[in-house]
């Protein structure tokens, strides 16, 4: 009966042995469960301050958006008033008649070919296109030898 109290106190003894070791395995399971929570938890942090940055550009972005329609629409109105401002100064303004008996408005702004032909259509008139040479040759000449006031127009 002794004999078999101690193999019955081996088989606890071994039985504890392999409850240890089968705790301390999910001990370090356990610890590796909490060290990858602890990342995630970190990664999620770091989302959240991404998404809190990306909150602020949009938010910036929208701001922006806004101020650069408002400079748009000041913008158009701005050259809406130049285009009447040049059309109320054409009115205004007796055309110039060169020695090929054709009337010229003559504008100081700056445009290149498509807005200028933009604006002498807006105005009622067409872009100057000589012909011929003799035309060329006249309306060079008249742009030459008109004084700077009355090339002063808008």
């Amino acid at each position: 009966m002794a004999k078999d109290m101690n193999d019955q106190w081996d088989e606890v003894a071994l039985k504890l042995v392999d409850l240890h070791s089968k705790t301390d395995e999910m001990e370090g399971k356990l610890e590796g469960l909490e060290s990858e929570i602890a990342r995630i938890e970190s990664k999620l942090d770091e989302q959240e301050l991404k998404v809190q940055e990306f909150e602020r550009l949009h938010e910036k972005r929208a701001s922006n958006r806004k101020i650069i329609q408002d400079k748009h629409t000041a913008l158009a109105l701005e050259i809406e008033s130049l285009y009447k401002q040049d059309v109320d100064c054409l009115k205004t303004r007796v055309l110039h008649r060169l020695e090929n008996g054709k009337k010229y408005h003559f504008s100081a702004v700056k445009r290149d070919w498509y807005e200028s032909r933009k604006y002498c259509q807006s105005i009622g008139m067409q872009l100057a296109s000589p012909k011929t040479g003799d035309d060329l040759l006249t309306f060079i000449g008249g742009c030459l030898h008109r004084t700077w006031d009355e090339k002063q127009v808008t």
